[in-house]
């Protein structure tokens, strides 16, 4: 954890990625824990890492901008097809 945790200061994720309450947790864990016995503690560590795995494999922002787009682009269109059916159907409110 204290690796993926350098990583991600090292990526300035470190603040972008966590919570201030996640954050806290790694830290704590890292300064207290030497072993995770705890099934609780481990399925938060977990989602925390996957988290900042999650933000390391992030596309630039240009790449995610088109996705994201696109996919409000396509959402928009299906709800202008639909408004144009109910209007041709008469049926509009």
């Amino acid at each position: 954890m204290a690796k993926l945790k350098t990583i991600a200061v090292r990526r300035n994720l470190w603040f972008k990625a966590l919570s201030t309450m996640e954050r806290a947790i790694v830290d704590l864990t890292i300064r207290v824990v030497e072993r995770v016995r705890s099934s609780v503690l481990k399925g938060v560590l977990k989602a925390i890492a996957s988290k900042i795995v999650e933000a390391l494999k992030a596309k630039s922002f240009r790449e995610r901008a088109i996705v994201i787009g696109r996919a409000l682009a396509e959402r928009l269109v299906r709800i202008a097809e639909r408004s144009r059916a109910r209007t041709s159907t008469g049926s509009c409110t």
